[in-house]
């Protein structure tokens, strides 16, 4: 599908009428339409997405066509909240030209969508008229919803033509969103209503053998028991979807929050360090109480600390006093030492070492020898001092006085290094809270706990779910028992049997739906891998580092490093991050099989200058067509660090501007612009 021509009448801010061509140009396949916030630039979007779908599927989150509800809440709710009517009968209405290749040449097909009031001054959806009309190859089609679902179907369209904040949300997705959208390109619920359908079936095949097995009698028990466990497992089914879904729901929220939580980045960062912060300075406090607790303790012992000057100089003369006597102790002891020797000698007759025998001449000098050694003991105990039982009674005490922990000296340098301590700390909290207003602070703390709550809630939702499967297992289980038992009581007749038979294949026919569902889901999970690795490699700024992109059994999508190693999500940049989302919308795009302009609002907001440059490079092969809907500030940047090689490939250049007094927009074209 090629976009040709879009007109819009009193669309949103645009009032009359508002003709954009879209016409290919050889080797031009841009379009740029640019204006400040506010000026109109998104409708030309929303246009798109309303002439097609009658909704905004991106911004409703419905993947339903819409009817006059939708219509009253998007074109005519918005100026009973801004502003009144302009006409009190104002008609809407929007045309698009557009065509699909065809084995021979383009099919053409003109889609125009209106909304006029039956009343004048509408007040709610009753009130308003809702017409729809797709011209194709000159005739008008009698299912013109179908005729667009063959060129785009709703569920598809987001893969196409999206917001930015769309691929910012999609960053932060989790295994189930992306089961989800690979679902979508399948079309998978048409296989489960397929799946119901037959489920159904055998279910009422399942109630009539049972009716026939009563009439045959002698399994009632059976029969009851049986359709207590039915009862059961299905309570259980219905509890195990009430918590998938539950876990979905919380999920999203956990995923809305995270991406305000990273929009406050700057301030949750912050935040966590005022908070760091304030639990130091509640550690310090707690740290002073102690330190001045000890106070009463260096008051006690205070005295002992005022005596201990006295003490060492009684401990000085008593320590000279001790050690004279040890001294004399050491020469007496030496001295008997000596002593016994001698008398050692005395006793011998004759020498040990040479065996020759004393003579009378040395015994008498070795005995004169010994009475001098006797007389000089004597003369030395004589002298000896007294010894001074105080002596290690001070010394105790001293010892104990220096050793103890009430060092008064200690205290003060302790209390000081608190003191400072404090200070710094309020100080940069000081410094945090003026960078922070404390509406900042208050948002930030309650994204932060309602984070947490999630998480809190998630985790007890699983644990739920995985009782329920529990349960769920141990009843199938019993289910089986009671069959074999139904089996083994059971006469056949040709009633039952056929039943029998019916119901088997309506069994295997549901298998049989659920297999082709697994086995496609899996088949379209490895081509959107490849289709998205492609791209990646394309935008990545790190090549050498990253291989690929991979979507795994349980479908997370993960980049895988040059090692085959998964880089996990909180290792990725932001802007690594929105490219590895693209990459991913991309290969659903290309996996959906469907041929459509690529339209993208607001991309490049919070890009880094490499992936922009990456991006931009490769932009014009992304799609056959591609929109640019850009902020002016995004258009300035484009002007500046695009290579001129990018803007061969634009066809035209589009400005939104606002009429404020007027409450209206214009686009203006290149043309005009330059006028």
């Amino acid at each position: 599908m090629r976009v040709l021509k879009l007109e819009m009448k009193n669309f949103g801010p645009y009032k009359g009428e508002v003709k954009l061509e879209f016409r290919p140009k050889r080797d031009k396949n841009l379009w740029i339409i640019w204006g400040t916030n506010g000026s109109g630039k998104t409708h030309v979007l929303k246009a798109l997405l309303w002439c097609l779908y009658g909704c905004d599927p991106s911004s409703s989150k419905k993947k339903q066509y819409g009817a006059e509800r939708d219509a009253w809440e998007y074109i005519y709710g918005a100026y009973l909240e801004d502003q009144p009517l302009p006409d009190p009968y104002m008609h809407v209405n929007l045309f698009l030209e557009v065509d699909s290749e065809g084995s021979k040449k383009p099919t053409q097909y003109i889609i125009k969508r209106s909304v006029s009031p039956r009343t004048p001054n509408p007040m709610n959806p009753t009130q308003i008229k809702c017409d729809f009309e797709v011209i194709k190859d000159g005739r008008y089609s009698d299912s013109p919803r179908e005729e667009v679902e063959a060129l785009l179907p709703l569920a598809a369209s987001q893969f196409f033509m999206f917001h930015g904040e769309e691929i910012r949300a999609m960053s932060q997705k989790h295994a189930e969103e992306t089961h989800k959208a690979i679902e979508l390109i399948l079309e998978a619920e048409t296989f489960r209503q397929g799946k119901e359908d037959l489920s159904s079936v055998a279910r009422d095949i399942d109630t009539n053998l049972d009716e026939e097995r009563r009439k045959s009698g002698g399994m009632n028990d059976l029969l009851d028991l049986k359709k207590k466990i039915q009862e059961k497992i299905q309570s259980l089914d219905i509890e195990c979807a009430r918590c998938k879904s539950e876990i979905a729901e919380k999920r999203k929220q956990l995923d809305s929050v995270k991406v305000e939580l990273a929009r406050n980045e700057d301030s949750k960062t912050l935040k966590e360090k005022h908070d760091q912060l304030s639990e130091r300075l509640k550690a310090n406090e707690d740290e002073r109480q102690r330190i001045l607790e000890r106070r009463g303790d260096l008051i006690n012992e205070l005295p002992s600390k005022m005596i201990l000057p006295e003490l060492l100089k009684i401990l000085k003369e008593k320590e000279e006093r001790h050690k004279r006597r040890e001294e004399q102790r050491r020469t007496i002891q030496e001295l008997k030492g000596r002593l016994q020797l001698t008398e050692d000698v005395v006793g011998l007759d004759k020498c040990r070492l040479c065996g020759r025998p004393i003579s009378n001449e040395e015994r008498k000098h070795i005995e004169e020898e010994r009475r001098s050694y006797v007389e000089e003991i004597a003369r030395l105990e004589a002298g000896l001092e007294e010894e001074d039982p105080t002596y290690y009674e001070i010394r105790e005490t001293i010892s104990a006085i220096e050793n103890s922990r009430m060092n008064f000296e200690q205290f003060k340098k302790d209390l000081s290094e608190n003191a400072l301590a404090h200070d710094e700390i309020e100080s940069n909290i000081k410094d945090i809270e003026k960078k922070l207003t404390e509406s900042k602070i208050e948002e930030v703390r309650n994204l932060m706990e309602e984070r947490d709550r999630l998480l809190k809630e998630i985790g007890g939702a699983e644990a739920k779910l995985e009782n329920y499967s529990g349960d769920l297992g141990s009843q199938k289980k019993a289910l089986d028992d009671v069959l074999r038992m139904i089996e083994g009581r059971e006469k056949h007749d040709n009633i039952k049997e056929s039943l029998e038979k019916q119901y088997d294949l309506a069994e295997r026919c549901i298998s049989a739906f659920e297999n082709v569902l697994n086995r496609l889901s899996d088949v379209r999970r490895r081509a959107i891998g490849n289709y998205a690795t492609e791209v990646f490699r394309a935008l990545t700024n790190k090549p050498e580092e990253y291989d690929r992109i991979e979507i795994d059994e349980q479908f997370n999508v993960s980049v895988i490093d040059k090692n085959d190693n998964i880089v996990h999500r909180e290792d990725l940049s932001t802007g690594e991050r929105l490219v590895v989302a693209l990459s991913f919308i991309l290969g659903l795009k290309q996996a959906s099989e469907k041929v459509a302009p690529l339209v993208l609002d607001t991309f490049f907001a919070h890009l880094d200058e490499e992936h922009f440059g990456n991006i931009v490079k490769a932009l014009p092969k992304f799609a056959d067509q591609v929109m640019l809907i850009l902020t002016n500030l995004e258009y300035k940047n484009l002007k500046e660090m695009a290579p001129s090689s990018f803007f061969l490939h634009v066809a035209q250049t589009l400005q939104t501007v606002r009429n404020k007094p007027e409450f209206r927009s214009l686009i203006m074209t290149s043309e005009e612009m330059s006028d």
